[in-house]
Order: C-alpha cells, then structure tokens, then sequence
C-alpha cells in the first residue's frame, strides 16, 4: 500500500482521472450524482495538490466533455451530434446551464492556492470552509434545478413516429396548410433552406428584402403632391384665416402619432423579447423542454438557439447518412411534426396536440381549412378575437380563408362543441356574414388599433366619431381602394352624375335597386337633402361604404354618433331607414368609365 501511495505522489492528475474513471462506470449513479461526485473531486484535488486554477478548469472539462458527449447514456445524442463542432456547442451549454459549471468554476477559482495567499487574514479552516459552502451549494444548485430538458431519444421519437413515404408530399391541400402556418408565425421559414432561428445569415438576407419590399410599396402608393397644389392650400387657409388652427392641429397629429408610435415600438419590442420564435423554434422548445417553461426564460431561449442549430443540423445528416426518405422534405417534414407535437388551448378548451382537434381518421391535408387557421391563430396564446381574424389579410386571400366559416368554427370550440373526444360538424345554413372582402381588402378593418367591427360577446362596435361619418367613409374607401374621392358631385367617378332630376335621386325602393344593385362593392355612397354643391351643402347627410348587393338588397358598412355598424337591408327597408335624407347625391367608385 505504501508502494503505491508513493507511485501516486505528486501524480495528482492520473489520480483525478483515474478516479473519474470509476465514477464514470459505476452505473447505479445518476448523471447527476456522478457530476457531483466528479465536482468534489475536482475540489478536494486542487485544495490537495495547489495546482494553479487554470489546469484545474482544464481537468475538469476534458473530464465532463467526455461524460457528456462521449460516455452519455443518451446513446441517440452521440449518434446525432457526429460533428465535433455540435459537441462542443452542446456540452457549452449543458455545462453552463444544466450543470451549475458557473457555480464549480467560481468554486475551483476561489480554491486556487494564490488567492489563499493574497488573503492572508483569512484562517486556513475559514479558507477551506468557505470552499467547501460554496461546493454543496453548487451541487445543491445541480440537484434542485429548476430547468430541465428531454433526452434527444425523447425527442427524436417525435420524429419517429412517422413514415416519410407514406406522407403527400406533393398535395397542394397539404401545401395550403403549411402557408397558412408560415404565413401566420414564420414567414422566413421556407426561405431558410439551412438554417433554423433568426440568428443566421438567411434571416438577415430575408429582412434586409422584405423591408427593401416595404419602402418601395410605401413610395408606390405615396400621395404625390406638387409644390403650386401645396402653395394653393396654403393660400387657401390664409383667405380663410384657418392657417394657424391648421399648424396646430398638424403639429398635435404628428405629436399623437409619434407618441402611439413610440409606445407600439416599446409594446412590439416586448412582444419580439418574449416571443420572436421560429417555428423550429417553437418545436424544440416544446418537445424538448422538461420542466421550467415559464420560469427559466434565458435559459429558454439559449436552448432555442442553440438545439434548433444542433439538434435539426444533426437530425438532416443523420437521414442524408442513413438514405431516410424524409430528408427530401425535410422543412416540411418538420412542420408535419410540428402539427402533431405542439399542445393547444382556446379558450379553455384544451388539446393535447393540433392533430386532437380534427377527427381522428382525417390526414392533415383532409383538415377544415377555416378550423385550422383558427388553429393556427391560436398558437400565440391570445384569443383568437374577430381583430385578430383579420389581421392577415394576404393569408386569407391567398389560401383562400373563409372568414365566416372560420368564426363559426371558433364559437364551435368556444362552446365545447369540440372537444379532444366530441367532434361536431358545423352547420353552413347558420354560418352569419361578418366578414366581407372586397378588392383583396377585409371589411370590417382597423384603423391606429381599433378595429370598427364586432366586439367579442357584443353588439357595441366602436363608433368613429361625432358627425364624422364621412371621414370614416373616407378612410374605408382609401383601405379598399388605396385611392380617395372628391367631396363633390357630378365627377367622373360618381355614376349619379347622369340624374340631374331630384325625382331620379329621390331614395325610393325603385332607385334603390337600380343603383345600389348596380354599383360596384366598395362604393361611397353620399345621401344628403341637396344634391348641388360639395358634401358641407344639406342639413341631412350621410355617407356610406357599399359592402355587397344583391337581388333583393344590400349590405352596407358605415359609421354614426354611437357605433359602427354593418347591416343588410331589402329596398324597402333602405328606403324606409334613409328616406329622411330624401336624395343619392353620389355613388362613386375608382375607374367608373373603365
């Protein structure tokens, strides 16, 4: 015994690793029993042998890289992570994150024997006291964390499930669900061949475009004004001595408008901090993450960074290496897990994966279409409102969204009349018309945030102001359009310029079907007591926006003192309701010659 003790002096290191050695094989140890074990060592071999700190840090990781990369009991993660640059990123962040390395590493340099020396009032016991109190809380911190992660095995199992060839990858249904996917929480992610979160060079490539995209839709439908048009409203206000309320109320606009735009800056940039997620992202925080979801955020986020660049990089190769058929599709292929792993709740109403929301022999591209952008509408967490619904206006148009239908579907789940186990079907004949889309453009529409339609679970939609119901005509006609109309009749746009008789204006149930039926939806309707003159002219006026028409009457979009409203009326009931305004003073719509 003797002997051998002297073979080991100063030989500190090969004893370090010889006594990693045995924990690393004793196999009744947990993962985190044997870090524990192999971080007492580490500190009771730097107290004994006065090696420098620095070596010291090195020993111990070389000894946990090998236990974590190497001697894991995860045998899918070594079969992944073949590249050595994967390791390293995974085992940094294990180190960090998972296994109190911050707490060993301030450990091993408080341990250091120089520090002992600088410190000189300090009691050799004290020194080796506080060296010990900061090894158990350490191994303390190791033991009790609150975060922790799903083994790749775990996870890759999700991936697993499924066989590549018996997937429709070339289904346009298919196809449809996963622009409404992309389109709704990532639009980059088809245009991210090889990469997998917003920390990479094709995400930059993809904003830098889209914002070159917006500018120059921005400058394409710029009101172009000349100089001798604003010399004219200038000379304008002067003669009516309205200059200097107009600087004012210019100057209170742009003061309004930046505030707003100021306190959405701060209220996105809030949204971007907790949200701002791939969609790869969103997967892998979702079937990867154990326990401290909403708790541990930093260490949340570091893991979507870092295992959706390690786990999906390793998972490609690994189908490339292996000739798996799913890796042709392989950005599909995720979204198709996606649907099937991601958990979803509206209102209450609780689902285990997307998938338990359809019926259970339906393949995802036999899927409700509406139903599933409701879905998909869901995924943030906030109520999928009648706002909300339309806020994806190129989403609705493209894939064809029926809006009406999708409401329906959303009250259906909101009743639990679907359920994970109840599946009900929904009933066309009672779908109501909420919605209406004209020119590519969805009514009712939001304006500096209040959307001027249905209020969820009531009837009070917002009104847009006292007596302004023709600036609210207005600012539709421009949504619809993305022109304006003159406050004058008899113009080239107005298809009442024809009628010059005040019998031919008059509203009657007749007139009303031979104009509103034969007017363009999206046309600005002007009824007012004086059809001469520009829209100040008449004590009785209105303005209106035209949504739909039909044989027996039409849908119309306006605004008065209390609310906004949208209503259907026959003839009779128009001329019976608008009467009191007694003439069509303009029906006008862009392009009325053409």
């Amino acid at each position: 015994m003797l002997a051998e003790a002297q073979v080991f002096e100063n030989n500190s290191i090969y004893v370090y690793f010889l006594s990693c050695i045995v924990i690393f094989s004793y196999q009744h140890f947990t993962k985190r029993q044997k870090i524990s074990l192999i971080y007492a060592t580490t500190i009771a071999m730097e107290l004994i042998s006065k090696y420098s700190w620095t070596l010291t840090l090195v020993m111990l990781l070389i000894s946990m890289f090998i236990l974590e990369e190497y001697l894991s009991d995860d045998k899918v993660k070594c079969e992944l992570l073949g590249n050595v640059w994967y390791k390293m990123i995974d085992f940094t962040y294990q180190f960090i994150f998972i296994d109190a390395g911050i707490g060993i590493i301030i450990n091993i340099i408080v341990s250091d024997e120089r520090l002992c020396g600088f410190l000189r009032e300090i009691p050799i016991d004290g020194f080796y006291g506080v060296n010990i109190g900061i090894l158990l809380i350490t191994i303390h911190m190791l033991n009790t964390s609150k975060f922790g992660l799903y083994d790749f095995q775990t996870i890759k199992r999700h991936f697993d499930q499924f066989d590549g060839k018996k997937i429709m990858w070339d289904s346009q249904e298919l196809q449809r669900r996963f622009d409404i996917m992309v389109g709704l929480e990532d639009k980059s992610y088809f245009d991210r061949e090889n990469s997998y979160n917003w920390f990479s060079v094709e995400f930059l490539k993809y904003k830098i475009e889209t914002y070159r995209e917006n500018r120059a839709w921005k400058k394409h439908f710029k009101a172009k004004r000349s100089w001798r048009y604003n010399l004219k409203c200038i000379w304008r206000l002067i003669k009516r001595f309205r200059l200097i309320r107009y600087v004012i109320n210019r100057f209170v606009e742009k003061f309004s408008e930046s505030k707003w735009s100021i306190d959405y800056f701060f209220r996105r940039l809030k949204m971007k901090i907790r949200g701002c997620s791939t969609l790869e992202m969103q997967l892998i925080r979702n079937i990867g993450i154990e326990k401290g979801y909403d708790k541990c955020i930093i260490r949340r986020k570091m893991f979507e960074f870092v295992y959706t660049y390690i786990f999906f990089n390793g998972l490609r190769d690994y189908y490339e290496n292996t000739q798996n058929s799913k890796r042709r599709e392989f950005k599909k292929f995720i979204l198709y897990v996606y649907l099937h792993s991601i958990r979803l709740n509206m209102f209450g109403n609780d689902f285990k994966t997307i998938d338990k929301l359809f019926k259970k022999d339906q393949r995802v591209e036999q899927w409700d279409i509406d139903e599933f952008y409701v879905a998909i509408l869901s995924l943030t967490g906030a109520p999928v409102t009648p706002k909300r619904m339309v806020l994806y206006p190129q989403v609705v148009n493209e894939i064809g969204i029926d809006l009406n239908r999708a409401l329906a579907w959303r009250n259906m789940i909101k009743d639990f009349r679907i359920t994970e186990i109840e599946k009900s079907d929904i009933d066309e004949t009672k779908v109501k018309r909420v919605f209406y889309v004209i020119q590519g453009k969805i009514l009712p529409y939001i304006k500096d945030g209040t959307f001027y339609g249905p209020n969820d679970g009531r009837n009070d939609w917002p009104s847009y102001g006292w007596e302004n119901c023709w600036d609210f005509a207005r600012e539709v006609y421009w949504h619809i359009w993305c022109d304006s109309f003159s406050n004058r009749t008899g113009t080239d746009d107005d298809m009442m310029r024809i009628y010059h008789s005040l019998e031919e204006r008059t509203i009657t149930p007749e007139n009303c079907r031979k104009y509103l039926g034969s007017a363009e939806p999206g046309a600005v309707i002007r009824i007012c007591d004086e059809i001469k003159g520009n829209d100040r002219m008449g004590k009785n006026k209105h303005s209106q926006i035209l949504l739909s028409r039909d044989e027996n009457g039409a849908a119309i979009y306006e605004s008065n003192d209390y609310k906004t409203s949208i209503q259907y009326y026959t003839w009779n009931e128009y001329a019976e309701h608008y009467g009191q305004y007694k003439y069509f003073k303009y029906i006008k719509w862009p392009n009325l010659q053409k």
